[in-house]
């Protein structure tokens, strides 16, 4: 919480107490609406909005408190959080002790300088 608050001060150019007071205040204010049952739009970030997940029941009569497994928010990206998980792609980080040396590929150094910490062997990837 206390790094993200520190990006949007940095991109937003706004002091990381006011940051994080704002975000505390949006939480509270989340929290009030959601426990009231209403649903909580949040621009094109996406909307929150309170939801159970409850065991079907035979008949109307037979639904009550006991019923419901669990309370639970719901939260439906808004279009531009959407568009932005769609150009996201995900990449394999390989560290250095994950790289398999077939000849052609250097080993990294090591980030701490020295040997690699020993005479043991680094674990095989493919295992």
């Amino acid at each position: 919480f206390k790094d993200l608050c520190d990006e949007i001060s940095k991109v937003g150019m706004v002091p990381s107490g006011a940051v994080k007071f704002v975000l505390d205040a949006l939480i509270d204010t989340l929290n009030i609406n959601l426990n009231k049952g209403i649903s909580v739009q949040l621009g094109d970030f996406g909307q929150f909005r309170p939801g159970i997940s409850s065991e079907s029941q035979e008949t109307e009569a037979a639904v009550d408190s006991d019923t419901i497994r669990r309370v639970k928010i719901v939260f439906t990206p808004g279009y531009k959080f959407k568009d932005m998980l769609k150009k996201a792609s995900i990449q394999k980080l390989v560290t250095g002790s994950e790289i398999v040396d077939n000849g052609n590929t250097p080993t990294p150094p090591n980030p701490d300088g020295g040997d690699d910490g020993g005479d043991e062997e680094a674990p095989d990837p493919t295992v």
